[in-house]
């Protein structure tokens, strides 16, 4: 993952924070930075890591937490185990959460030494997601892949233009971010949503 983004991304919003009269608690120095297998570990019960080398083993998790599982994807699981158990007890301070599956990021790289994971962050503040980043994945291979397997269950045609593009970037590095200025006006404007 690209860390001088989100060391770029937390002085941005730190000097924001400042022009805005300093309206959100926010500490000097780094945010944290909190692994989402970790967090699945302590308030799922499981590592996350675990749930994506035993396919079965999510439906079952997800059983013991009272979710219906039938005709479920790993994804749609993933989602409700994600809303329900662990981001709604995320706390109002900033901090990036790292280590997203690979497997619902396929335009992300995978980490080097975590193939599992993708090389992906979010910012949150006050409990909001306000910034997604990530180190794009140039592999034209993998990406058609994804692609292609998508096109199967949806039959959305295949990018050929972007698949192109990718094979121009494939020896280069590219990382960067989106943040929701929505979010962040909403956030310096004491919007009913964080109530």
């Amino acid at each position: 993952m690209d860390l001088d983004i989100m060391n770029d991304v937390e002085k941005l919003m730190q000097t924001v924070n400042k022009k805005m009269g300093n309206k959100v608690a926010m500490k000097e120095g780094p945010f944290q930075r909190i692994s989402l297998n970790s967090l699945f570990k302590e308030k799922v019960g499981v590592t996350l890591e675990e749930l994506l080398m035993n396919e079965g083993k999510m439906t079952e998790v997800a059983q013991q937490k009272g979710y219906k599982t039938e005709g479920a994807t790993w994804e749609e699981l993933y989602d409700q185990l994600f809303v329900n158990e662990i981001e709604s007890t995320f706390s109002l301070r900033p901090f990036f959460l790292v280590d997203f599956p690979a497997r619902i990021s396929p335009l992300c790289m995978p980490q080097k030494t975590k193939p599992l994971f993708a090389q992906r962050f979010e910012l949150y503040i006050h409990k909001m997601e306000i910034g997604n980043g990530n180190t794009e994945n140039t592999d034209v291979v993998s990406v058609r892949q994804t692609f292609e397997t998508e096109n199967k269950k949806t039959r959305m045609p295949i990018d050929e233009d972007f698949l192109s593009s990718l094979g121009k970037m494939k020896s280069s590095s590219y990382a960067g971010v989106g943040i929701g200025i929505d979010r962040l006006t909403m956030l310096y404007t004491n919007s009913d949503i964080f109530v």
